[in-house]
C-alpha cells in the first residue's frame, strides 16, 4: 500500500488552513489531531480529555474513527520555485500528448491553467480522470470559466452577473472566474478575494514567509507511564506528527493551507496525491486555486450566513481575528471593484 493511501485511511480529524493560528484555527473550529471517544467523553490521542463544549460538538459532527493501519513518513521533496502566471497564451499548443506520469493537474500546471479549464474543453474529463500514454488532451487558449463537472464541487448559489476583468490582475481574474463557476455572488466573491489578498500579501506570496518550525511536533515522555505526549498544541491541532511536518506542511496557496491533515484531505478529495507527496505544488497558481476553493467550500461556506460580516468570515479562515482590519479594507476595495466591473459589462 502506498504511503498516501495509508495516510488517507488514517483519516485524521479536520483542522483550519491559514498561517495565522489561534485556538480555533480556521475552518469549522474543528479538532486537530486524532481524537478518541470513550465512555466518559472525548480525548485527544495523547490522553488529554477534551473539555471545551465547542470542540466536543465538532468532534461528534466530523470525527471518523481511525483505521488500524499506521501512517508512515513520506520523504520531503525538493522545493520547487513558484512559477509566475503567464500574461499571454501564445506558447500553448492546441493539444497535449500524454506522457508517463501525466495527470490533469500536471498538464494544467505545465500550461499555467486551472484544472477545471482542462476538464471543460475535454468531454468526460473530471478530477477522477486517468490518462493514457499517447492520449491527446485539448488545451484551451485561456482559463475557461465554467461550472465544474458534477462529481467535483457543486455551486451553492447562482452568480449575480458577469464581470469586466480588465481592471483585475491575473490572480484576481483566476479567482473571479473560478468563483463564478463555483456559484459565488458579488459579496462572496469580494470576501474570497479579500481573504486571499491578505493571506498572500496582495498576491505576492503563495508560500508563507515563516519556516513552519512553529508547527513542528514536540514530544515529552510521561515519567510515570513512559508514554509520549505531544506538547505543541499548534502542531497537534494541525495533525502534524512526524519530524519535519511543520516546514513540510506550512501555509501555501491562495488560502495558505496549513498542516498534515489539510494536505492529506485535500489530496484525497481533489484526487491529486501530489498535494501530499509534493506539498510545494500547492504554491503554484493552478493547485493553489484548487486547494483554496476546496478549503472555502469545506470549511468557510457552511459557517457564514452574511459575507459582509468580516468578523465571521475571518474567524472561519484565520481561526481568530488576526489581520481583520486589513481584510476589511480589502473587502471594501473588492466590493467597489466588482460592482464597477458589473456596471461596465452592462454598457
Amino acid at each position: 500500500m502506498k504511503v498516501f493511501e495509508i495516510l488517507v485511511e488514517k483519516r485524521l480529524a479536520p483542522v483550519g488552513s491559514t498561517a495565522d493560528l489561534g485556538i480555533w484555527h480556521g475552518g469549522l473550529g474543528a479538532l486537530l489531531g486524532d481524537v478518541v471517544k470513550r465512555a466518559d467523553g472525548w480525548y485527544f490521542a495523547d490522553g488529554t480529555k477534551i473539555k471545551d463544549p465547542r470542540r466536543i460538538a465538532q468532534a461528534e459532527k466530523v470525527h471518523i474513527p481511525p483505521a488500524t493501519s499506521a501512517p508512515q513518513t513520506s520523504p520531503r521533496p525538493k522545493a520547487r520555485p513558484t512559477p509566475e502566471p503567464a500574461d499571454d497564451d501564445e506558447s500553448r499548443p492546441a493539444v497535449h500528448t500524454v506522457v508517463a506520469g501525466d495527470t490533469v493537474y500536471k498538464i494544467a500546471r505545465k500550461y499555467d491553467l486551472d484544472a477545471a479549464s482542462i476538464m471543460a474543453v475535454n468531454k468526460g474529463f473530471s478530477n477522477k480522470t486517468k490518462l493514457s500514454i499517447g492520449q491527446q488532451v485539448k488545451i484551451p487558449s485561456t482559463d475557461v470559466a465554467t461550472v465544474p463537472p458534477a462529481d467535483t464541487e457543486k455551486p451553492a448559489a447562482t452568480t449575480s452577473g458577469e464581470y469586466d476583468l480588465s481592471k483585475f490582475n491575473i490572480h484576481e481574474q483566476r479567482l473571479i472566474k473560478r468563483g463564478v463557476a463555483n456559484g459565488m455572488g458579488d459579496l462572496e466573491l469580494a470576501a474570497f478575494l479579500a481573504q486571499s489578498a491578505h493571506e498572500t500579501q496582495n498576491f505576492k506570496k503563495l508560500t508563507e514567509d515563516t519556516s513552519g518550525a512553529k508547527y513542528e511536533p514536540k514530544w515529552r515522555k510521561n515519567k510515570k507511564t513512559n508514554e509520549l505526549r505531544q506538547v505543541n498544541s499548534k502542531a497537534r491541532r494541525l495533525g502534524n506528527k512526524k519530524k519535519g511536518d511543520g516546514p513540510l506542511f506550512k501555509g501555501r496557496g491562495y488560502m495558505h493551507m496549513t498542516g498534515r491533515w489539510n494536505y492529506t484531505a485535500a489530496a484525497k478529495e481533489l484526487n491529486n496525491p501530489e498535494i501530499f507527496s509534493n506539498p510545494d505544488i500547492v504554491a503554484t497558481p493552478s493547485v493553489g486555486l484548487d486547494t483554496a476553493f476546496w478549503y472555502w467550500n469545506r470549511f468557510v461556506r457552511p459557517g457564514v450566513a452574511d459575507w459582509s460580516n468580516i468578523t465571521a468570515v475571518t474567524q472561519k479562515v484565520n481561526g481568530g481575528q488576526t489581520g481583520a482590519t486589513d481584510r476589511g479594507k480589502y473587502f471594501d476595495k473588492y466590493t467597489k471593484l466588482i460592482n464597477a466591473a458589473k456596471q461596465e459589462k452592462k454598457k
